[in-house]
């Protein structure tokens, strides 16, 4: 391309560009702010509107128990949504966290595929007998947390009954496409006979955490 091979640019358009692969001669600016610019321009293409960059953008989000959240209680028989207490980090701050389990949810900021991933850990003082199940579930879809009925299910078998008194891990990672506006919360079925609890204590010990993997509606 010449100095002489432009395209004429409409009125008040600004074109941020240096030259390609340091050759001064392969671009040319009439107006506007030089900056660095990656995209190269073929010939014979017309531009109706603006040339937008989009800005990188991070959906990640971090959550653990804190001191009034731990040790929370899992009714036998029941489904039980997990509430959270700490924020490790929340990059788009999508994520709601509270002491009330209704308010616990990761809710998409656009239609993509989305990552989700936790660990729970389940107090040392429940009665386990063999067979006893216990699941994680991922649950997602449109309304309140108590009305999201699809989910991703991890289910634990405990199969041990040596020693009843004995900490119990439930963890799972899975994949979900969401649409811009829905939601995610994680809840734990039990299904051992007799009530459990989380574990009694903060940290990682009982964590949930996500991320947007692709975003679609671009």
């Amino acid at each position: 391309m010449s100095l002489t091979d432009y395209k004429t640019i409409s009125s008040g358009t600004v074109l941020k560009a240096t030259p390609i692969d340091g050759n001064p001669n392969a671009i040319g600016i009439i107006t506007g702010t030089q900056e660095p610019f990656d995209k190269k321009f073929l010939s014979n293409i017309t531009v109706s509107g603006s040339i937008i960059q989009p800005a990188v953008e991070t959906y990640a989000f971090h959550v653990e128990k804190n001191a009034s959240t731990q040790n929370q209680l899992l009714s036998n028989g029941s489904v039980t949504t997990l509430t959270w207490g700490t924020k490790i980090y929340d990059y788009g701050s999508r994520m709601s966290i509270s002491t009330f389990a209704n308010s616990n949810f990761y809710i998409a900021p656009y239609t993509g595929l989305y990552q989700f991933n936790a660990h729970i850990l389940i107090e040392d003082t429940g009665d386990y007998t063999t067979n006893d199940r216990m699941d994680l579930r991922f649950y997602y879809g449109s309304g309140g947390v108590s009305s999201l009925s699809n989910f991703q299910v991890f289910v634990f078998i405990v199969g041990e009954t040596t020693n009843n008194n004995q900490f119990r891990s439930l963890h799972g990672t899975t994949q979900i496409y969401l649409t811009s506006g829905q939601r995610v919360a994680l809840k734990v079925y039990n299904g051992t006979g007799v009530n459990q609890n989380t574990y009694n204590g903060t940290g990682n010990w009982v964590r949930f955490e996500g991320r947007m993997v692709q975003r679609f509606d671009v």
